[in-house]
């Protein structure tokens, strides 16, 4: 399933990532990606897959997996038909933040992992 849609502007896809979202701390940027996912219809598996990551790496990323490497991620995006923009921090102005998606601690994350994801994330 390929779907578009734009992380920091309106498009006409919004309905894949609900309202607007100006994602100024990375620790968000993962829940925003959970709640496109879901918007799609897709699962963790699904959704892995055609991104090219294992689902464990898909679970830690969704809960704000703070060292995910950027091409991975553009990947991930461009797999939801996401793109992902920049604007100046003066834009963002008046707008904020994803304040109901507070960061994740991933080492609890992790550990509640059965050991099967890999360093490399598969």
């Amino acid at each position: 399933m390929s779907l578009s849609g734009d992380i920091a502007a309106m498009s006409p896809y919004d309905d894949v990532m609900g309202p607007r979202r100006t994602i100024s701390n990375w620790a968000f940027l993962g829940p925003a990606v959970r709640d496109a996912r879901l918007r799609a219809g897709l699962t963790q598996a699904a959704l892995a897959d055609e991104a090219g990551v294992s689902r464990g790496w898909l679970i830690r990323f969704e809960a704000g997996l703070p060292n995910a490497e950027p091409v991975t991620v553009l990947r991930l995006l461009r797999s939801l038909g996401l793109v992902l923009s920049l604007s100046p921090l003066s834009a963002t102005e008046g707008v904020l933040d994803d304040a109901d998606h507070p960061p994740v601690d991933l080492d609890t994350l992790l550990s509640e992992l059965d050991g099967s994801v890999g360093e490399d994330g598969r």
